[in-house]
């Protein structure tokens, strides 16, 4: 994902269309989004997780979930998705520019294992009744009038 402020893309807009109405033909410059910035919004990340299972307390809450690489590729492919949906939910593309480097440094998205302070969560299966709702270990019939 490309990591432009949509305040930004929409200036950028505002500008080429105000341009267009003059009648003039100058080049409104297009934003500049580091690559590293894209690769950052993507591996980079923390997402909080409400409703987690904890098989260490048995209870549920809020967990955060980081993004790294264990292991490198030989080739890395990426796509630059410079697409965003609207407020009003139409699909608007990203003007920008995305300059790529011929050679650039994974190692900050390489994961480390544990960090101070975690400790690993112990195997436990999620609770039936939370997995499938009240009643999960009923076993489910279902209705012939239904069935064709």
């Amino acid at each position: 994902n490309v990591p432009l402020d949509r305040k930004l893309n929409d200036e950028f807009l505002k500008a080429r269309t105000e341009a267009a109405a003059k009648g003039r033909q100058e080049q409104v410059e297009l934003p500049v989004v580091s690559f590293d910035a894209c690769l950052a919004a993507t591996l980079g990340t923390s997402e909080q997780v409400d409703n987690f299972y904890s098989s260490a307390t048995k209870r549920r809450g809020q967990a955060v979930v980081t993004t790294k690489m264990a292991t490198f590729p030989r080739y890395l492919v990426v796509q630059l998705k410079r697409y965003i949906v609207g407020d009003d939910w139409v699909p608007q593309k990203l003007e920008c520019r995305v300059p790529v480097p011929r050679s650039f440094d994974l190692g900050k998205f390489r994961g480390t294992g544990l960090q101070a302070g975690e400790t690993e969560l112990p195997e436990g299966d999620e609770p039936a009744a939370a997995a499938g709702g009240a009643g999960a270990s009923e076993s489910i019939e279902p209705d012939a009038e239904l069935l064709v």
